[in-house]
């Protein structure tokens, strides 16, 4: 097997180089569309399945994909097939096309079930995810081996992963591989700190499929905040989520529920990525360009609306353009209520109760991971630009948290470890929760970490769309989330 140690050295060494060089081929592809375009029409052609859409652009092992497809069921043309067996790395625009038109002809259940497959890959593409991938292969094997020379493949070699549990031959029967990566994922991410959207509350209803000109009218409103961003190389992209109650219920009635989020992403080259390579024997530094996404995620029947970038201050002015453009609002971006979270409930143990009784239908345990508290203190200072004495606030913070075989819970870590037998009188500034999801139609019971961090912080970009939506109701039951 291919050691932690090793694994780690190779990716000081060649993860920067292989990031850089899937954002130069893959995110560059994506925004080399013609005017508002894409290169492969994928929103046009599967408007249910953004994920599966950048798994396709992004592996760079055609071969696994063509493996999946049959697998599931899924027909390609002669020719598509051999083309994409026969492709070297990321399938030409071309290509992509021809695949989605053969997966667009397939029943729904098929379709649902490349979505969630392909959105378990994508949440693995990142650097715990990469890391425990890379633990679970066996140099010594030919068909991991094969798997490994493709540089930069990180989504090969999750798929590798998936495709030897869920449809395994005689070499390796009974694998779980894949399951033992997102689970060692979870627990490398046990004491991170996560990216997270901002929430908030906007009008009800249908969200429009956006014409030539609402998106001119986006791409003007983006360029006001991104003014570096080349105007002629920015892609739209509208995708619609079904969602629906069982697999059992879709075939029977044919058709699905009513339950839709709806995604808008906007990318554009308004990053740079750093990374070393040698070259003719000497160390050369690459800054190359990259692609930024924008993401808005909206759930019609509640009017709530997650927007995602990574400049965190530019997101309430993101969901004023969203509101203006897309959902032709006309108000003040104070009509749209931000969502909040208040966790003053953690402050005593009598929480532990309310997270035993109130788990939500699909939720079958909750425990916390762990506490981030602060003590509050009041400071008079001199500021001397204006000789004046002035009052600034404080904080202290501490966390607590837990090894992940402890059996204890945290309040009584709390007070054991740390001689703290009362939170009340500290501000709670963040939790981190596991919570245990039940079975699902596409996927057996498992963890995901919930970390919310005030005053709106909750990590729902390293969740599946189903669990992301699960987390959000268990909290309103829980009483967690407020409006402003």
């Amino acid at each position: 097997m291919v050691s932690t140690a090793e694994n780690q050295q190779h990716t000081k060494n060649a993860e920067a180089m292989e990031n850089a060089a899937s954002n130069s081929a893959t995110h560059t592809q994506v925004v080399t569309g013609k005017g508002n375009g894409e290169a492969d029409h994928a929103s046009a052609i599967l408007p249910a399945m953004e994920q599966f859409v950048w798994l396709v652009r992004k592996i760079k092992n055609p071969a696994l994909l063509v493996r999946l497809l049959r697998c599931e069921g899924v027909s390609l043309p002669e020719s598509t097939a051999t083309k994409t067996n026969k492709a070297k790395g990321v399938l030409a625009p071309p290509v992509r096309e021809q695949v989605y038109q053969s997966v667009a002809m397939t029943p729904d259940l098929t379709r649902q079930r490349l979505e969630r497959v392909a959105e378990r890959i994508e949440l693995l593409d990142n650097d715990y995810g990469r890391q425990a991938v890379l633990s679970f292969y066996d140099e010594h094997s030919p068909k991991d081996a094969d798997v490994l020379a493709r540089q930069g493949d990180v989504h090969g070699r999750a798929l590798h992963l998936y495709l030897d549990q869920e449809y395994p031959d005689k070499e390796s029967p009974n694998s779980t591989r894949f399951l033992q990566a997102e689970h060692t994922q979870l627990i490398c991410r046990h004491w991170k700190s996560e990216n997270y959207s901002s929430h908030y509350c906007g009008p009800l209803g249908a969200t429009p499929l956006l014409d030539d000109a609402a998106k001119e009218s986006l791409k003007r409103r983006i360029l006001e905040l991104f003014p570096k961003a080349p105007p002629n190389e920015i892609v739209i992209e509208q995708f619609k989520r079904y969602g629906k109650t069982s697999p059992s219920a879709l075939e029977q009635n044919g058709k699905e529920a009513k339950d839709v989020l709806d995604t808008l992403t906007v990318t554009f080259n308004g990053a740079e990525t750093h990374y070393p390579c040698v070259e003719h024997g000497e160390v050369v530094n690459h800054d190359v360009p990259s692609a930024l996404s924008i993401k808005f995620s909206r759930d019609p029947t509640t009017g709530a609306l997650s927007v995602f970038s990574d400049d965190r201050e530019a997101r309430r002015d993101l969901a004023a353009i969203y509101r203006d453009v897309v959902l032709a609002g006309d108000g003040a971006i104070k009509d749209m209520p931000i969502l909040e979270f208040d966790l003053s409930v953690f402050g005593t143990p009598e929480v532990i109760k309310k997270l035993n009784n109130d788990c939500i239908p699909g939720i079958s345990s909750i425990k916390i991971q762990h506490l981030r508290i602060a003590s509050m203190e009041d400071r008079r200072f001199l500021d001397e630009a204006n000789h004046k004495e002035i009052i600034q606030s404080l904080a202290h913070p501490l966390t607590i948290g837990m090894d992940r075989r402890e059996t204890r819970d945290i309040y009584t870590i709390a007070r054991e470890r740390f001689h703290l037998n009362d939170l009340t009188g500290y501000a709670i500034q963040q939790i981190k929760l596991q919570i245990r999801i039940g079975n699902q139609p596409f996927r057996k019971a498992h963890n995901v970490i919930t970390q919310l961090t005030l005053p709106n912080g909750f990590n729902d970009q390293s969740k599946t769309e189903d669990d992301r939506k699960l987390v959000l109701a268990q909290l309103e039951r829980l009483g967690l989330i407020r409006r402003f």
